[in-house]
């Protein structure tokens, strides 16, 4: 079970994940900004939270919704993707989805995503379902570490492995395969 599976939704939830997320990446060079408050998460129609550099925006879609629940998110999260995109033409833009457990069919969707901007030569524009403990397993071990360890690029590369999303188990192997 993850330090995340209790928190509040509104009020602990987006906001906990961004004060790791700054932990861990801040010191690599990243930014972090959570688009919600200390007492709301943040409101339809932008990414939960944004982490960037020079180089690359990645955004997180933080939710607790479990199995046919997740099925209204994929939209709003292609639409913060390419929001993202477009507002930051000269960078690469990736998505992380996380949740408790990730549905089948969020699963499958995401894939098809990512096989289709493939398809169209893309390299980023790709979305990354985690779930709660590979998250906190990956914020810990960069929050733990130097952080000449465990760069970020090696994080971005599991991206390139969207045809492997099958199950949360998978997706954490090759978060481990790629990252440590």
């Amino acid at each position: 079970m993850s330090k995340y599976d209790d928190l509040d939704a509104r009020t602990e939830l987006e906001q906990t994940i961004a004060q790791d997320l700054e932990a861990a990446f801040k010191k690599r060079g990243f930014q972090i900004k959570h688009n919600g408050t200390t007492t709301s998460s943040a409101p339809g129609g932008v990414p939960d939270i944004e982490v960037w550099n020079s180089n690359t925006v990645i955004t997180f879609e933080v939710t607790k919704r479990k199995g046919a629940q997740q099925d209204s998110e994929l939209n709003s999260i292609r639409d913060h993707l390419q929001r993202t995109q477009a507002n930051n033409p000269n960078k690469q833009c990736f998505c992380v989805f996380v949740s408790p457990e990730t549905a089948y069919r969020m699963i499958e969707g995401i894939r098809d995503y990512n096989r289709q901007r493939a398809s169209e030569g893309k390299k980023d524009l790709k979305i990354l379902p985690l779930c709660f403990d590979t998250l906190e397993l990956y914020l810990n071990r960069l929050i733990e570490s130097d952080a000449a360890l465990y760069p970020v690029s090696d994080f971005l590369k599991v991206f390139e492995h969207f045809n492997d999303f099958v199950d949360d188990l998978r997706i954490r192997k090759l978060v481990l395969q790629e990252v440590f």
